[in-house]
C-alpha cells in the first residue's frame, strides 16, 4: 500500500496548496461585493502586483519575506487609495458605473506592470530557508508548499474568526442585510467600505507574491487569476464566504487532480465545467442568497 502514497497523496496535497491559494484570492472578491456590492475586475491586478512586489524585493537584495510583508502593505494602501479617490464618488451612480471604473483600474494596472517590468515573465527562487523537503506518509514533499497552505489556512480562519467575534466584523455581517440599521447604531460604514476593500485586495496580493516563486509572475496573469477567482466565486455563491472557502478548496483539488490523472491540457478547463454544472443545478451557487452574505 505504501507504494501508493505517493500516487495519492502528493496530488492532494498539490491540489490542496492550489485550493488554499484560490481561496486566498475569491474569498476578498466575496467579500468586496458581498459588502460594498462592487465586482472587483482589478483584483487579479492587485495579485499581480502582490507577486512583483516580491519580484521587486528579491532583485533588490532585501529577500523573499520582507517582498512578502511589503507586498501586503503597498496593495492595503494602494487598496485604501482607490477605495477612497476612486470608488467612493461612484457610490451613488450604480454597478455598471462601478464596473467600468474597476475595470479601467485594471487596465491602468496591466499597463503600468508592462511599462516597469515590460512583458517578459518573471519568477523568483523559493528561499533557501524553505527549499528543501520533508518526508511523511510515505511521500517527500516540498516543504515551501506545505508553507504556502499554513499561511493561507491561517489567513482564512483569522478572517472568519474577525467576521465572527469582533465588532466590525458584525457590523460587517450585519450591514449586507441593513446598512441603514447599521448606520442608526453610530457605526462608521464609510470607514468600514475602506477596510473591507483594503483588506481583499491585500489578501489577493498576498497570494501573488506566494505563488511567485511556484508559477511566477507576468502582465497576463491578472485576467487568468481573475477568471479563476470569479469561478470560485460564482460556484460557492456571490456574497458567501463559506461558499469561497467550500468551492476554493474544492476547485483547486479538482484542477491538479485531472491535470495529473487525465491530462495538462485540461488545466483550467475543469474548474469551468464545474461552474456551468453547478449553475445548472444552482443558479445562484452552492451557497448563494441573493442580497445576503452567508456565514
Amino acid at each position: 500500500m505504501s507504494t501508493l502514497h505517493p500516487l495519492i497523496i502528493t496530488p492532494l496535497l498539490d491540489g490542496l496548496s492550489w485550493g488554499v491559494m484560490l481561496v486566498l484570492i475569491s474569498m476578498g472578491l466575496t467579500l468586496i461585493f458581498g459588502f460594498l456590492e462592487v465586482v472587483n475586475f482589478a483584483h487579479g491586478g492587485y495579485y499581480m502586483l502582490g507577486g512583483y512586489m516580491a519580484f521587486v524585493s528579491v532583485n533588490a537584495g532585501f529577500g523573499f519575506v520582507p517582498g512578502v510583508l511589503g507586498a501586503i502593505v503597498v496593495i492595503t494602501l494602494l487598496g485604501v487609495l482607490t477605495e477612497r479617490l476612486v470608488l467612493k464618488p461612484s457610490y451613488d451612480f450604480g454597478p455598471i458605473t462601478q464596473l467600468l471604473i474597476m475595470v479601467g483600474v485594471a487596465l491602468i494596472i496591466e499597463g503600468a506592470v508592462v511599462l516597469i517590468w515590460g512583458e517578459q515573465s518573471k519568477g523568483v527562487s523559493i528561499p533557501d530557508l524553505l527549499s528543501g523537503s520533508v518526508s511523511f506518509l510515505g511521500v517527500t514533499y516540498p516543504i515551501y508548499r506545505l508553507t504556502i497552505m499554513t499561511i493561507g489556512a491561517i489567513v482564512i480562519v483569522a478572517v472568519w474568526l474577525f467576521l465572527q467575534r469582533s465588532r466590525v466584523g458584525l457590523v460587517i455581517r450585519a450591514s449586507l442585510t441593513d446598512k441603514e440599521m447599521a448606520r442608526s447604531f453610530g457605526n462608521d460604514i464609510p470607514t468600514i467600505y475602506t477596510l473591507v476593500f483594503a483588506g481583499g485586495v491585500a489578501t489577493a496580493a498576498l497570494a501573488g507574491a506566494l505563488m511567485t516563486p511556484i508559477r511566477g509572475i507576468g502582465p497576463g496573469t491578472g485576467a487568468t487569476i481573475l477568471l479563476q477567482a470569479f469561478i470560485v466565486v460564482v460556484v460557492g455563491g456571490l456574497g458567501s464566504y463559506r461558499g469561497s472557502v467550500i468551492a476554493g478548496l474544492g476547485l483547486g483539488m479538482l484542477d491538479i487532480l485531472v491535470v495529473r490523472y487525465v491530462s495538462f491540457r485540461l488545466g483550467g478547463i475543469t474548474i469551468i465545467a464545474a461552474l456551468l454544472v453547478v449553475l445548472l443545478i444552482k443558479p445562484r451557487g452552492l451557497f448563494g442568497v441573493q442580497g445576503v452574505m452567508q456565514e
